[in-house]
């Protein structure tokens, strides 16, 4: 073969390298679209609710302050329409019940013991004692949970009473530490929400206020309850710094989320919940002055009651402005409920 067949072959098979690879890699490029294309197509499979609780109890909700259905709704969310970024499924957690059992008593005695209530108990059914103090101060214990409530009589001296009650800020540290002394500050109430109203709405001119404390929120939603207002456990405190004699009257009402068992539900669907809201079929907690309601916030939230329930469950809040008006929905689909 001479130099130039030589010269003119290696030029063919350049050429024919060089188109081969560029086929090549068209062919892999079009695979690739290909098979994304078909990937695309593919739905990936819903994951499906587990419902390993069966039917649920409805929520534990007080009688509805008036029927929902009386009202002029109009939407004046951010966008005027309806959040669109709720969850398909919900975790619904299980809440133990402590039951009545052979210690119970002895953690009644212990529990007035710390409250300075020595004088008891009185057996008032097989699951409430009473214990007094030395004044016409009571606390009446359940001993299936240990919630209880106690009111008593402050007696202040002038050295203990300063001009003017606690700040807000102080107020609520103070109660915190007082419910962590007497050993009442849960895992899930270090950073629950709390609330507090001075007696005359100022603290300058206030003896008293409401402090009301909400338990933790719960996968990023907020605990709500039926009074909408007030968390369940809830006291009046005094200017007192002597914290013994701070509360006057304290509601204790604790329920133990157990966060390692729970089952998935369905969330409804958030416009049928505004229908049912539209029909009265929902809990009015805070009833409005007027009929014509402006609906600002909806969103997702967990609701405790003081009546046990075994199962802690979301519903849907539809908020007026500025608190004026607040009515609550279950978020469980009603198939998924008890009749």
């Amino acid at each position: 073969m001479t130099l130039t067949e030589t010269a003119a072959f290696t030029k063919k098979a350049f050429v024919f390298i060089f188109v081969f690879f560029i086929i090549l890699i068209i062919s892999v490029f079009s695979v690739r679209a290909y098979l994304a294309s078909e990937k695309a197509k593919i739905k990936p499979a819903e994951e499906k609710a587990d419902l390993k609780y069966g039917l649920l109890p409805k929520p534990s909700l007080e009688k509805s302050l008036a029927d929902s259905s009386g009202y002029n709704y109009t939407l004046n969310t951010e966008d005027g329409k309806l959040p669109t970024e709720f969850p398909k499924l919900i975790n619904i957690y299980f809440i133990p019940k402590l039951g009545t059992t052979l210690l119970a008593g002895d953690r009644a005695k212990l529990l007035a013991k710390n409250f300075k209530f020595d004088q008891g108990p009185n057996i008032l059914s097989p699951t409430k004692y009473q214990f007094t103090d030395s004044g016409n101060g009571e606390i009446t214990i359940d001993l299936d949970t240990s919630n209880f409530k106690y009111t008593r009589e402050a007696s202040l001296s002038a050295e203990e009473t300063p001009n003017l009650i606690a700040d807000q800020p102080t107020m609520s540290q103070q109660f915190r530490d007082f419910l962590k002394r007497t050993d009442l500050l849960k895992t899930q109430l270090t950073s629950g929400r709390v609330y507090i109203e001075y007696e005359t709405g100022s603290q300058n001119t206030s003896n008293t206020a409401v402090i009301t404390l909400w338990q933790n929120d719960v996968d990023k939603l907020p605990i709500v309850t039926s009074n909408f207002k007030e968390g369940l456990i809830r006291t009046i405190a005094n200017k007192s710094i002597n914290e013994d004699n701070r509360y006057e009257f304290f509601d204790y009402n604790y329920w133990d989320i157990d966060s390692t068992n729970f089952a998935t539900y369905p969330v409804k669907d958030i416009n049928l919940a505004f229908e049912e809201l539209k029909k009265g079929q929902s809990s009015v907690v805070i009833e409005p002055v007027s009929p014509n309601i402006s609906i600002v916030k909806v969103y997702l939230a967990y609701l405790l009651s003081k009546k046990y329930t075994p199962y802690l469950q979301p519903v849907y809040v539809f908020e007026g402005e500025n608190q004026s008006f607040a009515a609550i929905v279950s978020a469980i689909p009603e198939e998924n409920l008890e009749k």
